[in-house]
């Protein structure tokens, strides 16, 4: 009996659908984009900062780094002392790992040309660390580390074994079923493959397709290396141990080694303790996924800020709508309570047809969800950086499910809130139009408008504040010319370029080479190019007592680099032809480092020094040149850059610079031939116009301010469609009222200015409520900014203005829809 009148009761619902069609597709389609954004970016969230990443216990995992508090380095990065004395003291760690990202060339007959591969240098404990196990054959031994031969030297080799990537194995060497035992020739040392990743393992990001074992020369583990980071590292947590635990353990460890370098007179640590001294120097430990996640955290959380605004209002506005839609029923359900139906049988048609709706919703907005996802990846927001992706998974449809639910719930509530403040007891008689509503449902669903007008508005002047943040960003000023300008990048084998001295010769060959090409400019060489994280960093002190240490960048570069990149000379010259390797050491300085280290003083002919294995190395000033941004137009403070001369120390790792009159992307072949013709083994990569690499550090605020602008454009389209459907009802509730003001002489023209001002107060009262919200822009949106706040109000009047003319426009159809009543027809049928 009871199953019997649920299905009579869903029969009824989907009949009433189905009478008027129209009114159920829009609300269908209205939850289905509410359902379908917000599912899109909760599955980012939980992508990002809710799976477990994929590693056994992940929440046991940290990274590990040294960090330099006062001289603001929150990540120095380790030293291979540093990760010995981590392994052997801190009991806070059950395992724990040491690597580092480098790029080989592959020459293999079998694959044709040379490619670059990106690749890791890991000890290896990382795997155990980890807790992962390749899909074919194994993983690194502890006998794989063990150098050949040291001496002395910084750089030793281990056992030529190699771990590659299932989509190496699969895209580059075909799937090699004999793949174990092969050996590959990376950078001119063939190595034998002994184990295959499995696909899902991506540490420590997607591009690696190599791991080599990571062998500690005697001078790495020395204490002559210290505060000479290059490496990372990760660690385990042991078992019953915590992050703080870990955090007290590092500090105490790196106390101790101060104190013992403060004690010990020789040179080595002598020279760290003095940098340790004046910068605060310890050892730090965060979880892995807050590592890995960086600033994708903030931006994901005020994406999902924004969706959960825009999920809010299209509930609103089903609500809004399954009430409208229902209103020609009310006189039949009024039937059925006089007929001795109860309550519940009267709602429970309205919760089956609400609950139909929001199925079909959900249905279509995950569709738009998966759509969304590939947007979001895409942008950069797909779990990469985790090894993860973006899917719809158990998660992902809970979450759906939930906003079906709540979806559900709003439009029942509206439905039977709206339905008893009209009075439920009413007779069989009454007119339908007379049942929708009173003044106090028609307080509720104009309240209901104003906030989703003013939602609206707070979100459209999110969008525009962004919009304007990026135009600020867009107009500063790199410091350097990036038009018709190509970077590209050149590891050299240290096989086939043992030596400083051969090092030199193929970079002057190179460098003379591509001066040769037509419509070329000029040519530079660098050691990292900017807007991309190939950084290297130092220290930088000034002769005299008391000299600040203080923080820079370091670059080697030629003569012809600041001329290239046309970065200004403000005083002194740039290097010489004839300042070689024998002459003694000199260096460029930028404005900021000049004013860090010197303040208003003239620092040419002053020495700086950086810090060397055997002490400081100094280094006479013979110029200043302006200062550039390294990584991102935003950057508050100019880099401190010390430029060194790659001529008097050559680096086998370095980028070069072309400027040229024809268009960048004419000149790929040519410098690829020259390079083949001087060094055919040697690859070239990472081509690409430096203007395109600013463009891509400001690719994420782009894509913030796409979605954001796409969801506070639905949610105002959302506000004007609320605000039709509103005034739709009003206009039924009061036809015998415009009747009779139409009979007794009012003129079609004053209804439509009545109506029109009912919904130009509405509008005016969730604009003026959504221009205060966004007056005062929560933490999350402000740390996404640049340089608005003095244009802060301006954005928000015109945001304020474009969506109240919006919302009116919405109200022209009902007004012209009141005015053109017939008094004849509304009187008859009131």
């Amino acid at each position: 009996m009871v199953a019997s009148a649920w299905i009579t009761d869903w029969q009824l619902a989907l009949r009433r659908a189905a009478a008027r069609p129209r009114h159920a597709l829009a609300i269908i389609l209205v939850l289905a984009l509410g359902i379908g954004a917000s599912t899109t970016v909760y599955s980012a969230l939980e992508t990002l900062l809710l799976r477990p990443l994929p590693f056994p216990d992940d929440q046991q995992l940290v990274a590990l780094y040294n960090t330099y508090p006062r001289l603001n380095i929150a990540d120095s990065g380790n030293t291979v002392a540093d990760y010995l004395d981590r392994r052997n003291h801190v009991t806070a760690l059950s395992d724990s790992a040491l690597y580092y990202d480098t790029s080989l060339d592959l020459a293999d007959p079998a694959v044709g040309s040379a490619l670059r591969v990106s690749a890791v240098v890991a000890s290896p404990s990382l795997f155990t660390t980890l807790a992962v196990h390749p899909q074919l054959g194994r993983t690194f031994v502890d006998d794989d580390a063990i150098a050949e031969t040291d001496t002395g030297g910084m750089w030793v080799k281990g056992r030529p074994v190699a771990i590659i990537s299932d989509r190496f194995w699969r895209s580059t060497l075909g799937s090699d079923p004999n793949i174990l035992g092969r050996t590959l020739s990376f950078s001119g040392r063939r190595y034998e493959v002994i184990g295959v990743m499995a696909p899902q393992f991506a540490f420590p990001s997607p591009e690696v397709q190599v791991w080599l074992p990571f062998a500690f020369s005697n001078r790495q583990k020395s204490d002559a290396m210290r505060g000479f980071e290059f490496a990372h590292s990760i660690g385990r947590l042991a078992e019953g141990s915590s992050i703080g635990q870990l955090q007290a353990q590092l500090v105490a460890l790196a106390q101790q080694n101060l104190q013992r370098a403060q004690a010990d007179s020789g040179p080595a640590l002598a020279a760290f303790w003095q940098r340790a001294e004046h910068s605060q120097f310890t050892g730090s430990a965060q979880p892995l996924r807050d590592k890995l996640v960086g600033d994708l955290r903030q931006t994901v959380a005020l994406l999902m800020a924004a969706v959960v605004v825009l999920l809010a209002i299209a509930a609103a506005n089903a609500a809004n709508m399954m009430v409208l839609h229902l209103s020609p029923h009310y006189r039949s359900m009024g039937v059925r309570q006089i007929l001795g139906a109860s309550n519940w049988d009267i709602v429970r048609p309205i919760v089956l047809e609400s609950v139909s709706l929001a199925l079909a919703a959900g249905i279509a907005g995950l569709a738009l969800a998966g759509l969304g996802m590939a947007v979001m990846r895409a942008l950069g927001l797909g779990g990469e950086v985790l090894g993860l992706a973006l899917e719809i998974n158990a998660a992902v449809l809970g979450f759906a499910a939930l906003a079906v639910t709540v979806s559900t719930l709003c439009c029942v509530v509206a439905a039977v809130l709206h339905w008893r403040l009209n009075g439920i007891r009413v007779q069989a008689s009454e007119s339908s139009k007379a049942l929708l509503g009173s003044r106090r449902a028609h307080a509720v669903r104009t309240q209901f408008v104003v906030l989703q007008i003013a939602l609206a508005i707070a979100l459209l002047a999110t969008a525009g504040l962004l919009a304007q943040s990026l135009r600020q960003i867009q107009r500063v000023a790199p410091g350097f010319s990036a038009a018709g300008v190509l970077g590209l990048n050149v590891n050299l084998s240290p096989d086939r370029y043992p030596d400083a001295a051969q090092t030199r010769q193929f970079q002057r060959q190179l460098l003379d080479a591509l001066r040769s090409l037509p419509g070329v400019e000029s040519v530079g060489l660098l050691s990292s190019l900017p807007f991309t994280s190939d950084d290297d960093s130092t220290t930088v002190i000034r002769d005299g007592a008391d000299a600040p240490t203080v923080p820079a960048y370091l670059q080697s570069v030629d003569a012809d680099l600041f001329r290239t990149l046309q970065i200004p000379m403000v005083s002194g010259r740039t290097f010489l032809p004839t300042e070689d390797e024998r002459a003694p050491a000199v260096a460029v300085i930028d404005v900021a480092l000049a004013k860090a280290l010197f303040g208003d003083r003239s620092p040419l002919a002053q020495r700086v020094a950086t810090p060397g294995v055997n002490g400081p190395v100094w280094y006479d000033i013979v110029g200043v040149a302006g200062s550039i941004k390294r990584h991102d137009l935003s950057e508050q403070a100019a880099a401190n850059t010390l430029y060194l001369s790659a001529v008097q120390s050559p680096p086998r790792i370095f980028r070069i610079v072309i400027r040229t009159k024809l268009p960048v992307d004419r000149v790929f072949g040519p410098v690829r031939s020259q390079m083949q013709r001087l060094d055919a083994a040697q690859p070239i990569w990472g081509l690409m116009p430096l203007d395109q690499r600013i463009a891509e550090s400001l690719q994420m605020r782009h894509a913030v301010l796409l979605i954001v602008a796409l969801f506070a454009g639905s949610a105002l389209l959302l506000c004007a469609t609320g605000l039709f459907s509103t005034l739709a009802m009003t206009i039924a509730e009061r036809t015998g009222e415009i009747g009779l003001r139409l009979a007794v002489g009012a003129s079609p023209a004053r209804i439509f200015r009545m109506v029109l001002g009912e919904a130009t107060r509405t509008a005016g009262i969730g604009v003026l409520f959504g221009a205060s919200l966004a007056l005062v822009p929560a933490p999350l949106i402000r740390s996404n900014l640049f340089g608005v706040s003095a244009h802060v109000p301006v954005v928000v009047l015109v945001v304020s203005g474009a969506g109240m003319i919006l919302v009116l426009l919405a109200s022209i159809v009902p007004a012209r829809r009141a005015a053109s009543v017939n008094p004849l027809h509304a009187l008859g049928d009131h």
